[in-house]
């Protein structure tokens, strides 16, 4: 199994919390398998944690949202038949409705992380496609990037 990147791995902790204890952070990428010493962890882990606060900041939010608390798909526009919009339903709703967490987008969503994770063949894969993604600069410059290298393949093979 390929070593992980001590920047990937800090970076999926920092995601849940992002001012979590370095030496909680440290403690958990080790966990993770890192084998870094410790000064080059808390050196990875400061690093990352100020990369992650620019990049909130850019985007003009002053933290990281919390992994629970992240929106992972548009609202649904509400219709006649909708139960928000029914009376007797907003009196019955369940804790998660009532935070405003739509349970059936995040598991829609989970799903189809699933099935990405198992067309790379693992975890590992599929975050090395995520990282290639965020190195590229976005979706639309990795699929700028996807559809030349489809087009010299198949040239190569024609």
């Amino acid at each position: 199994m390929p070593a992980q990147a001590p920047f990937s791995v800090v970076r999926e902790i920092l995601a849940e919390d992002i001012s979590m204890d370095v030496h909680e952070v440290m403690a958990r990428a080790k966990k993770h398998g890192l084998d870094k010493s410790d000064s080059e962890l808390r050196r990875v882990v400061h690093k990352t944690r100020s990369w992650m606060k620019a990049k909130a900041k850019e985007k003009g939010t002053t933290a990281v949202a919390p992994v629970a608390a992240r929106h992972t798909a548009s609202p649904k526009p509400e219709t006649k038949s909708s139960p928000a919009s029914r009376p007797e339903a907003l009196a019955t709703e369940s804790p998660a409705t009532a935070a405003g967490i739509d349970l059936a987008s995040v598991f829609a969503n989970v799903t189809r992380v699933n099935k990405v994770v198992s067309a790379c063949g693992g975890i590992e894969k599929a975050r090395e496609v995520v990282e290639a993604l965020q190195a590229c600069g976005g979706i639309s410059a990795f699929l700028q990037h996807l559809e030349l290298i489809a087009g010299i393949q198949s040239a190569d093979k024609g």
